[in-house]
C-alpha cells in the first residue's frame, strides 16, 4: 500500500544545487533543505548513510531536486529510502546515459543503476532516453524516432510493478532546454516530450517517489531562469495540480 502525500527536498551539495534551492524556497512550503556530503565516488553504504541521516525516513513520498549529474549516484540512496514506502517497485531511469557500469562496492554517477537492481532495491529497471546500444533484457531503449504516447505506453507496460520510482537526469534534454555539464553527451528530448512521458507514466503507474537533477550553473541569467522553470514544471507534472497546491506557497 502506497501512503498518500508528498514532501519536497532540495539537496545542498554543490553550487548548482544552491541555485535550485533558492528557487524552490520561494515557491514551496515546508521545503526540506538537507546539506549532504557526497563525493564523486563513494561506497554504497556511505551514500545511503548520508541520505538516511539528512533526508530521513517519512511516510510521505519524496520528490528530491538536486544539481549536477556527476552526483546521480545520490539516487541509489534515495531508492533505498523509498523502500520504506514500498519494496515492490520498478525503477524508471530517464537519462541520456544508462549509468549501468559496475564499481562493485562503490558507486559513481555512471555505475549506480546496476546496484539498484543487483541489491534488489527495485524489481526491475526501465530506461527511457538512453543513447547506448548495449541494452540488456531488463531495459528498453526509448528512441527519438518512436516518440509518442503509444511508444512510451509499450515500454511502461513491460514494467513488473504498479509502483515506480522515477529519476530524471536532464542531460536527456536538448541543449537549448537547460544547461548541463559539458562533460557528458546530450539527448534530444524537448520539455513537451518529457512532460508527456511523465503524464503517461502517471496514467499507468503509481509514482512512489522521484528525483530531478542534471542542472549545471550557467553564467547567463536567462538560461538560469529557464532551467529553474523546467525543474518547477517537472515537479508539478510529477505531483499533479492538486498535490502541488498543497505543497506550494502559491
Amino acid at each position: 500500500m502506497v501512503r498518500p502525500g508528498w514532501r519536497i527536498a532540495s539537496l545542498l551539495h554543490d553550487f548548482s544545487s544552491n541555485s535550485i534551492n533558492r528557487h524552490f524556497k520561494k515557491i514551496v512550503k515546508d521545503l526540506e533543505e538537507p546539506y549532504v556530503t557526497i563525493g564523486l565516488e563513494m561506497s554504497k553504504d556511505d551514500v545511503f548513510s548520508e541520505i538516511i541521516q539528512k533526508v530521513k525516513y517519512s511516510d510521505k513520498k519524496a520528490l528530491t531536486v538536486y544539481g549536477s549529474g556527476s552526483y546521480h549516484h545520490i539516487t541509489y540512496g534515495l531508492c533505498r529510502l523509498a523502500n520504506n514506502i514500498s519494496n515492490n517497485y520498478t525503477y524508471i531511469h530517464i537519462d541520456h546515459h544508462n549509468d549501468y557500469g559496475s564499481l562493485e562496492r562503490k558507486l559513481d554517477c555512471g555505475s549506480f543503476v546496476s546496484s539498484i537492481l543487483n541489491d534488489k532495491l527495485a524489481k526491475d529497471v526501465i530506461m527511457i532516453g538512453c543513447s547506448h546500444s548495449e541494452m540488456s533484457n531488463f531495459t528498453d531503449e526509448w528512441l527519438i524516432g518512436k516518440c509518442g504516447k503509444p511508444a512510451i505506453e509499450d515500454i511502461i507496460l513491460k514494467s513488473k510493478c504498479n509502483n515506480v520510482y522515477l529519476s530524471i537526469d536532464l542531460d536527456v534534454m536538448l541543449d537549448d532546454e537547460i544547461s548541463t555539464s559539458p562533460l557528458y553527451s546530450r539527448g534530444r528530448m524537448t520539455k513537451g516530450m518529457l512532460l508527456e512521458i511523465i503524464g503517461t507514466i502517471k496514467s499507468m503507474r503509481t509514482i512512489i517517489s522521484a528525483d530531478i537533477l542534471g542542472y549545471s550553473f550557467s553564467l547567463f541569467p536567462s538560461k538560469r531562469k529557464k532551467a529553474m522553470l523546467l525543474y518547477e514544471d517537472i515537479a508539478k507534472a510529477i505531483l499533479g495540480e492538486e498535490e502541488w497546491q498543497v505543497c506550494s506557497k502559491q
